[in-house]
């Protein structure tokens, strides 16, 4: 399956000029999550995730929830908010990983450990 990977396409401004989109998530209605690389110097760098909320309710309640678990250990990190869209931008942890896997059938997820786990 072929995924638009280019957030300009799906956001405007910063956002589709510093991170490109490596897959979408599907979360039902009220979230879109995508999991995206940041772009430095016209190069993909470090996994993220990027969460678009389509109600401003729920945006508020997890940028808060966020906002206080900062620099809490073994906790995902609030990476960047962008409040006029509604995006959080948050590290791509092994959880959040786990969480991409299991909403993927068997040749998906092995597709995308492939790709993550690199043998030396």
């Amino acid at each position: 399956m072929y995924i638009n990977n280019n957030l300009r396409n799906e956001f405007e401004g910063k956002i589709g000029e510093r991170y490109k989109i490596i897959r979408n998530c599907r979360y039902g209605n009220n979230l879109n999550v995508y999991k995206v690389h940041k772009v430095v110097n016209n190069r993909l760098r470090i996994p993220y995730v990027l969460k678009h909320y389509n109600k401003r309710e729920a945006f508020e309640i997890e940028s808060q929830m966020l906002e206080m678990l900062k620099d809490v250990k073994n906790i995902m990190q609030m990476i960047d908010i962008y409040p006029q869209q509604s995006i959080i931008i948050c590290e791509c942890a092994l959880y959040d990983l786990e969480t991409f896997f299991g909403h993927q059938d068997y040749s998906q997820r092995h597709k995308e450990k492939d790709e993550i786990v690199k043998v030396n």
